[in-house]
């Protein structure tokens, strides 16, 4: 094997035992703490187990006494307020097809009495709450509490239920695998009973029994390093050489895209709701050959995959683009935590667009109806990662706080507000961050508009809330508006904590205006009257806004505007006077990827600025004797996304190259450019974003974080990450040059003497976030005795010891001679 793969065989056993499905320690078989597998083959296999003593530990939560159970050599789990138990967890290899049958052949157990119930196991308290809230037990990462789960502490009978369990088949790569559960352990609450497993077999059969492969071809899918580190981590790792699973069918999205862009395909940028227009020179500036296609052909399309939408073409009927000729179309820009534009594809070639159809918009004969318009204000300005706002974001307005900041004032505009007519609908979106276990509801806000008291809203717990509040138009005035929130305080709640998300008002209008208007109408065949219309007005119905339809036939009489509807339903419109059509904010051409021929096993993803500064880094695997495929993140925005920086579209990429790229299947993903949870520089800080980290709720305490490994979880819907990923977090090339020489001159003359087995520990100050130096301790704890560690850590109290500093440049300066 050479040093490529030994290195291949190291990461994939360290990245299949830190996703947590190996909980047991790797010891013999003659220590009792994992079972022995005495028969495996194509058809399923036997274990047999002799588990270790219990060890019974009385400990105090809150006054009261638990017993803690421990077994050497197994981990301690459980759901939380549920019995924390110990267990042994390991990977079984299944057959690529059919189902997987778990049979206790034999138990012997012995029952005993405990003195006082079993532990409950920890909830994570996230960061946000009270610290009047929180026990002052912590763990490693954050801090928790230990309250046991009312109905299984009062339920008289043994938890857990089984005492194997095999878990749902998931896939690592494409080895389709399950997780086999023991519990050597099982409790009554109530009767305080525990079952002690002393020995027990098990059978696990397969249904459909597996085939070795036989197929060259198959044989050639995976390294010989890669099948060996998986086999590494099954009870039975001959299952390595049994047929794999065949990958689901995914479709090529690249294949239609090109089918609809005939080989041609240009981003077109809004920032607005609304008509705009391409015009002769537009197009011809962006490079299309406006003297040679037709403009019957003429496509815009949006999104992933691609929908077209219907647009206006003036003066296609001649088969010919000309000067004066131009493409009208509505744009609704999808909301994006990203950026704040969207993107339209504009394509040409092959059949005919779809285009704008028209209906009559003649008032004559209908009732009048009320014009309503929606107006929304937000301002981001605090991130919390624990809860997602009404559109996602992670982002909100402002904090309101019992008893220190228990009121606000927020501004709204509105245009055009009626004079009279119904009342207007008021909604806010809000988040409470406490709660109050014995008082329902703990949360209170008053609300006023315009110094106008409109209602008080109540929720419980820390749990989003939206409201739906009537206000008199009366209250309402065109131009600015304010929200005055409030909290008034709720008897027993001493501690109360709301977000602002955001605020919109649904309001009647009658006025028209200089700019585009976009209403809402009302159910029923009616009539809509606007007064101070200017001389020319376009009107589309955009209820549909990938089909909008142009409308006819209005009056326009005088200064009055006046639009019908003849349909029950409720419609929505937009208004455009003469000489208010809006202008895209760029127009560029689209970079669409093709597959590589012969596939690749080291994918590069970088950023524009960064290709030419890591192509040395590139040549360097393939001369190793990798297949390597270089690709700019904008490539991949256009072909597998919306053409807009989105993590996601990173992902269906990988997951289209891990599925569809010629065999071997890819193994190494490298990110070039640094990332931020802040993409629109809310903040003011101006973080950088090259490529966007892929954030995900998974956290206990922190909630949303960056978790890139989501972005290599693609074969099966488990979160086993199928490929290898890494990032470089660089800002400029001149970085990705300093780092790329480092690796290759690491890897090409690695350093001698004994460095490996120094090691360095650096660490801030415990607080709210976790206990950094305990965490750092306990890693030292898996080092090899022969190991040098070496301890920096940053201290608020005294010293006292010689690796604690409470003067932080000192730290760093001791640091950096060391």
């Amino acid at each position: 094997m050479n040093n490529l793969s030994k290195r291949l065989s190291f990461a994939v056993v360290v990245l299949l035992v830190l996703i947590g499905q190996r909980s047991a320690g790797n010891v013999s078989a003659q220590q009792n703490t994992s079972p022995i597998v005495t028969q495996s083959d194509e058809s399923g296999l036997s274990l047999m187990w002799h588990p270790s003593d219990v060890t019974v530990t009385p400990i105090s939560v809150d006054g009261k006494t638990y017993s803690q159970l421990s077994i050497p050599d197994l981990a301690a789990s459980g759901k939380p307020g549920y019995p924390e138990l110990p267990l042994y967890s390991e990977l079984i290899g299944l057959p690529p097809t059919g189902q997987v049958q778990l049979e206790i052949v034999e138990v012997e157990r012995d029952v005993v009495r405990l003195s006082a119930p079993p532990l409950p196991a920890p909830s994570p308290q996230p960061v946000d709450v009270s610290p009047t809230e929180i026990d002052p037990q912590t763990l490693a990462g954050g801090s928790v509490i230990r309250i046991a789960n009312e109905s299984t502490y009062t339920t008289d009978t043994f938890y857990p239920q089984a005492v194997a369990t095999l878990g749902k088949p998931k896939f690592v790569r494409d080895r389709r695998v399950a997780a086999l559960t023991l519990f050597p352990i099982r409790v009554n609450p109530v009767s305080l009973d525990m079952e002690v497993v002393r020995s027990i077999r098990l059978r696990v059969t397969f249904s459909k029994p597996a085939s070795r492969v036989s197929d060259v071809s198959l044989q050639q899918t995976e390294s010989e390093g890669l099948t060996n580190a998986i086999g590494s981590t099954l009870l039975n790792p001959e299952a390595v050489e049994w047929t794999p699973a065949q990958a689901e069918s995914v479709a090529n999205e690249s294949d239609s895209l090109n089918s609809l862009a005939t080989g041609n395909l240009t981003k077109v940028y809004v920032d607005q709701p609304g008509l705009y227009a391409l015009t002769f020179t537009d197009l011809q500036n962006a490079g299309l050959p406006v003297n040679a296609l037709d403009p019957r052909t003429l496509k815009l399309s949006y999104g992933y995959p691609r929908q077209e939408v219907a647009i206006l073409v003036e003066g296609e009927s001649d088969g010919h683009f000309d000067t004066s000729d131009r493409v009208l179309f509505y744009a609704d820009p999808k909301f994006s935590r990203y950026v704040d534009v969207d993107v339209y594809f504009l394509s040409y070639g092959g059949a005919n667009g779809l285009r704008m159809s028209s209906r009559s918009g003649s008032p004559t004969g209908l009732s009048a109806g009320n014009a309503w318009r929606i107006a929304t204000a937000e301002t981001n300005k605090f991130y919390d990662p624990l809860y997602a706002g009404h559109d996602g974001d992670y982002w909100y307005w402002a904090k309101l706080s019992q008893p220190d900041a228990t009121s606000g004032s927020y501004a709204i505009s509105l245009p055009n507000v009626a004079n009279s007519g119904p009342n207007a609908k008021l909604k806010l979106w809000l988040q409470g961050y406490t709660a109050h276990g014995t008082i329902n509801p703990d949360h209170r806000v008053r609300v006023k508009v315009n110094g106008t008291t409109v209602g008080t809203v109540e929720w419980d717990g820390k749990a989003a809330y939206t409201t739906n509040l009537s206000v008199p138009l009366s209250a309402l005035q065109s131009g600015s508006n304010q929200i005055q929130l409030t909290l008034p305080g709720i008897s027993g709640v001493f501690a109360e904590g709301v977000w602002l998300d955001a605020v919109s008002i649904t309001y009647p209008t009658t006025q028209m205006g200089s700019s585009q208007i976009h209403f809402d109408g009302e159910a029923g065949k009616k009539k809509y009257t606007f007064a101070g219309a200017g001389s020319s007005y376009t009107v589309y119905d955009i209820t549909d806004p990938d089909a909008p339809q142009r409308v006819t036939n209005f009056s326009l009489s005088g200064s009055t505007l006046t639009i019908g509807d003849n349909s029950t339903s409720v419609h929505s419109y937009l208004v455009v006077p003469s000489g208010q059509i809006k202008s895209p904010t760029q127009l560029q051409a689209a970079n669409i990827l093709v597959d590589p021929s012969k596939g690749a096993d080291y994918i590069i993803i970088t950023h524009p600025n960064f290709s030419a500064a890591v192509t040395p880094l590139a040549t360097y695997r393939n001369n190793q004797g990798l297949r390597v495929a270089t690709v700019t993140i904008n490539a991949i925005y256009d072909t597998f996304g919306s053409g807009r920086m989105d993590a996601e579209a990173i992902k269906t990429f990988l997951s289209h190259a891990y599925n569809n790229w010629s065999a071997p299947k890819p193994m190494y993903v490298l990110l070039v450019g640094d990332g931020s949870y802040d993409f629109k520089n809310y903040s003011g800080y101006n973080p950088q974003t090259f490529i966007p980290p892929y954030l995900a709720p998974v956290d206990p305490w922190w909630g949303e974080t960056a978790s890139d490994n989501r972005l290599v979880t693609v074969s099966g819907s488990d979160a086993l990450p199928d490929m290898l990923i890494g990032r470089l977090p660089v800002v400029s090339a001149a970085e990705v040059t300093t780092i790329v020489n480092k690796i290759i001159q690491y890897e090409t003359n690695p350093p001698a003497g004994l460095w490996p087995t120094n090691h360095i520990f650096v660490a801030d100050n415990p607080d709210s976030a976790g206990d950094f130096h305990q965490a750092a301790d306990e890693a030292m704890t898996n080092l090899p005795a022969s190991f040098n560690r070496h301890r920096y850590y940053y201290t608020e109290g005294s010293s006292g010891q010689p690796y604690l500093y409470t003067n932080s440049e000192k730290l760093s300066a001791d640091l950096v001679a060391d």
